[in-house]
């Protein structure tokens, strides 16, 4: 398609349930994510994306949508055990 509207959730609106939300209605081919992440030593499963007010998404988070983006881009900054 060449006509299309991005869908942007910034700021507040970037929460991770707004996130998974909108990838449930499985309308997109693509993700992009800019922002900053987190890894988790003593956990990995915590390790994830740093949302809105310090929210959390993580692999296990998305791995429940049944029909992911054909094309996810993850452009985040983080370091082991702690934001950037």
């Amino acid at each position: 398609r060449r006509d299309f509207t991005p869908t942007v959730l910034a700021h507040e609106k970037a929460t991770a349930s707004a996130i998974l939300s909108e990838l449930e209605k499985n309308e997109y081919d693509i993700l992009h994510y800019a922002g900053h992440a987190i890894f988790d030593r003593q956990d990995h499963g915590l390790s994830g994306l740093i949302c809105h007010n310090k929210e959390r998404l993580t692999a296990a988070m998305l791995s429940k949508i049944e029909a992911l983006p054909q094309l996810i881009v993850l452009n985040a900054c983080g370091r082991l055990g702690s934001r950037c």
